[in-house]
């Protein structure tokens, strides 16, 4: 378990706290990369997370993310809140506040509604003060990337339609009806002749037909 004092006047049951009063965190709902961890990627958390090591690719956090001193990040940060002591090469988006501590070195833009700057903190890069509705403008809102958005109606109508059927083959060609064979010559001039008939024998010798 992990404390973490606050300095704030707090009521409970109907009664003012007394401000030296400490409240105890579960540092099992913190993330964490320690010093000397490299991680490339993209990470999403509903909690807060705690950097030390070595990160490049896109840091997400709902909650607040601490940067420590010996940290540095290549790529873009997306969170409730930042408080920055390390290195960053890439663009920092608070949705609430930034503070940038003493010995920070940031080379980026920063989208923010509060910005805090320490003595010793450097920072060189474009600043924008933006509101809650700008942040998920320009966000799209802390989610992970691997949810796709709901398709609209109209698209899901148009997949809802069946596939169009196969075109049919076209019909063939009717084909051409066969020529009638040639009858040879000799076949012609011996049709309709009285001498093509057979000859018979007659009772005083052969006979022609007619």
């Amino acid at each position: 378990m992990e404390r973490a004092s606050y300095k704030e006047a707090m009521k409970n049951n109907g009664q003012k706290s007394d401000t030296n009063m400490e409240i105890q965190v579960n540092a099992n709902e913190i993330s964490r990369i320690s010093a000397g961890t490299v991680i490339k990627g993209e990470v999403f958390t509903a909690n807060d997370i705690r950097i030390d090591g070595t990160f490049e690719g896109k840091v997400q956090s709902k909650g607040k993310v601490v940067v420590g001193e010996k940290a540095v990040i290549k790529g873009d940060i997306l969170c409730g809140s930042v408080d920055f002591w390390g290195r960053i090469a890439g663009d920092i988006y608070a949705q609430d506040t930034l503070s940038l501590k003493g010995g920070c070195i940031v080379k980026g833009n920063l989208h923010v509604k509060r910005l805090v700057v320490e003595l010793g903190s450097r920072f060189d890069g474009n600043c924008h003060m933006i509101s809650d509705g700008e942040f998920e403008k320009l966000t799209g809102g802390i989610a992970p990337s691997s949810v796709a958005p709901a398709a609209p109606a109209a698209h899901a109508a148009e997949a809802a339609k069946p596939a169009p059927e196969a075109a049919q083959p076209a019909p063939e060609e009717a084909k051409p009806a066969p020529e009638a064979e040639e009858v040879p010559a000799e076949t012609r001039s011996t049709q309709g002749s009285p001498f093509s008939k057979p000859r018979t024998p007659g009772k005083g010798g052969f006979s022609f037909g007619r």
